[in-house]
């Protein structure tokens, strides 16, 4: 994000001195990662481990219920020994329910770094590749969906299909290993 906006800063403070010899070009970011089966496995075991996390959460939650309320119920004289029971079961569905937590979030890391890191470094090269083919002197990145500013498409040079091919010789040439292999 901060890169784009001081790329806008730049290409507006240079733009206003020599706008004529500027070649920008720009491409849809979204669309060159959607055409990676390699953004396709990373989306599809995110929303794996986020569905697994729900319900493991969902499934302490109810059990801390369940838990809470038998400590309730056994709260009374002459109770001691049931009531510390119950009150090291819910100490132990917490450090469970913050294990998990945990857990979640370094495998969350994991796939951000096996894949979504390795995507970038191919958008980078193809980019890099084809920005250099055109001799462009700006590219900007833009997505359709939750873009930060608009490209107008019959301006500039619209790269995204040749980044795209680059972008998938950069998947095939360097895949993203997984464990064991």
């Amino acid at each position: 994000m901060k890169k784009i906006i001081l790329a806008l800063l730049v290409l507006l403070t240079v733009g206003g001195f020599s706008a004529s010899a500027q070649k920008i070009g720009h491409l849809n970011y979204l669309e060159c990662l959607d055409t990676l089966q390699t953004y396709k496995t990373a989306i599809k075991k995110s929303e794996e481990l986020e569905a697994n996390f729900k319900t493991t959460m969902t499934d302490l939650q109810k059990e801390y219920e369940r838990l809470a309320l038998e400590y309730e119920q056994n709260i009374g004289p002459g109770s001691d020994i049931i009531r510390q029971s119950k009150e090291r079961a819910l100490q132990d569905l917490q450090l469970i329910s913050e294990s998990a937590q945990a857990e979640y979030q370094k495998n969350m890391e994991i796939v951000q770094t096996r894949y979504f890191t390795k995507m970038e470094e191919w958008l980078k090269a193809s980019v890099d590749i084809v920005g250099k083919r055109r001799a462009l002197d700006y590219i900007l990145y833009f997505d359709e969906k939750s873009s930060i500013f608009w490209v107008n498409p019959d301006r500039g040079v619209d790269i995204t299909n040749e980044v795209i091919t680059e972008i998938l010789k950069q998947e095939l040439a360097n895949p993203v290993k997984e464990p064991g292999q």
